[in-house]
Formats: structure tokens, C-alpha cells, sequence
């Protein structure tokens, strides 16, 4: 599957549900080089706090079973700014 095909996979709604289920709390959705696997991609998540657990390792897009890498103490810009202005 392609970067962009994956790309607007990822932008629907029951797909991120199907991704976040039992996570709530600020993130960061994108797609990369698998760093085990040059040529494959996945799905890099970055969470705020310590949820990998309630990420699922991979996900299944258009028929194609994709790795997810999830990478914890994310801090959104929201977040940022507001810290440094609060």
C-alpha cells in the first residue's frame, strides 16, 4: 500500500477509534520507515503519558496488516504553549 493511501486511511474517524479504543489523552498519527525493515512502512503514534498498552503493535488497513510504533511522553504544541504561557 502507498504512503497516501495510507495516509487518508488514517484520517478516518472509525479508523482512529479502531487504533485509540481505550486511550484518551493527547497524540501525535503518522506513517514512516520501519526502522527494522527499510522498506516497509508504518504507523508511528506518539502518546502523551504512559497508554502503549491500550495501542494495538499493528493494524489491519485495506487488507494489508501494517506495524504500529508507539512512542510515549509525547507532549502535544497545545500542551506547550500552554504550559509556557500558563
Amino acid at each position: 500500500m502507498d504512503t497516501e493511501r495510507i495516509k487518508a486511511l488514517l484520517q478516518e474517524p472509525r479508523i482512529q477509534r479502531k487504533i485509540f479504543k481505550d486511550y484518551h489523552g493527547g497524540y501525535s498519527i503518522g506513517i514512516g520507515a520501519n526502522p527494522q525493515k527499510q522498506n516497509e512502512l508504518v504507523v508511528r503514534i506518539r502518546i502523551e503519558g504512559k497508554g502503549r498498552a491500550k495501542i494495538p503493535s499493528q493494524i489491519t488497513l485495506a487488507g494489508e496488516t501494517i506495524p504500529v510504533i508507539v512512542t510515549e511522553n509525547f507532549v502535544s504544541p497545545e500542551a506547550e504553549v500552554k504550559r509556557r504561557v500558563g
